[in-house]
């Protein structure tokens, strides 16, 4: 029997993560877990509607997002993890290159000089 993929959406009220969600499913239907995580609740984030489980987070710059969302990670077995705020995928990036974040999960991020430039305008600028 082959395990289905757990996919983590970061970001669930974007219309980027509702894209993706929608993807998902159309692709792999039912194939795939989807997890959406956002820091509001789940009935203000329509991901949440296609979604088999939602996680209410404190926002990425807080000190306490780090340990959720590895509980996270850990807690539902997550094959793939998409990050879509700038400064979430800065410390996802920052969390991977650590080893926080086992080796068995993708992390759909670039490495993290990339992340923080992206994560940082001016710092952005000033490399192109």
């Amino acid at each position: 029997m082959n395990k289905k993929r757990v996919v983590l959406l970061g970001s669930a009220g974007t219309g980027t993560a509702f894209a993706a969600a929608c993807a998902l499913r159309r692709v792999w239907s039912q194939s795939v877990v989807l997890i959406a995580m956002d820091i509001n609740p789940a009935h203000l984030v329509t991901t949440a509607l296609l979604a088999d489980h939602f996680e209410r987070v404190p926002l990425s710059a807080s000190p306490e997002f780090s340990e959720v969302l590895l509980g996270i990670l850990q807690r539902y077995a997550v094959d793939t993890y998409l990050p879509l705020f700038p400064e979430e995928i800065a410390l996802v990036a920052q969390l991977r290159a650590e080893g926080h974040i086992p080796a068995t999960v993708t992390v759909m991020a670039p490495p993290p000089a990339a992340s923080l430039a992206c994560a940082d305008k001016w710092m952005l600028s000033q490399l192109l």
